[in-house]
């Protein structure tokens, strides 16, 4: 049985590879990543309950291997489907460079604070903590 771990939720912007029953692989994309789990956007149509394989590569170019559970779906603004899913399998050695992503996007988080900057601006959102993705949403 795998353990779950809970703890703080990233946002990320990596591509992603699911793989569901043999099927080919399609390219997705990570939207937020936790050392629990994963929230990818995919155009695979997916259910609560499937259980995919998944391999991500992060800003460094490292990449990541687990099998995962859908947990939840909805719908983005975007029309895409995202999936929110439990890690269930994962190598050590993949989760150490997973530990190890976490870690440094934390300490991210940590001089943002310590420099001044809020956390969520008036409307609630994080979109000033991750400059790229303010420019894309303008």
């Amino acid at each position: 049985m795998a353990k779950h771990y809970r703890g703080n939720r990233f946002e990320v912007d990596w591509s992603l590879s699911v793989k569901y029953n043999g099927e080919e692989t399609l390219a997705a994309r990570v939207v937020n990543v936790s050392a629990g789990g994963i929230f990818f956007a995919c155009p695979f149509p997916l259910k609560s309950g499937n259980v995919v394989d998944i391999k991500f590569t992060d800003h460094w170019g490292e990449q990541v291997h687990a099998k995962v559970t859908v947990v939840w779906t909805r719908s983005l603004e975007s029309g895409e489907k995202g999936y929110g899913c439990r890690f269930e399998e994962i190598a050590d050695v993949d989760r150490r460079i997973l530990n190890s992503l976490l870690c440094e996007l934390l300490q991210k988080q940590i001089e943002q604070a310590a420099s001044g900057k809020t956390w969520s601006a008036e409307d609630g959102s994080r979109l000033h903590l991750f400059p790229e993705r303010a420019q894309k949403a303008a």
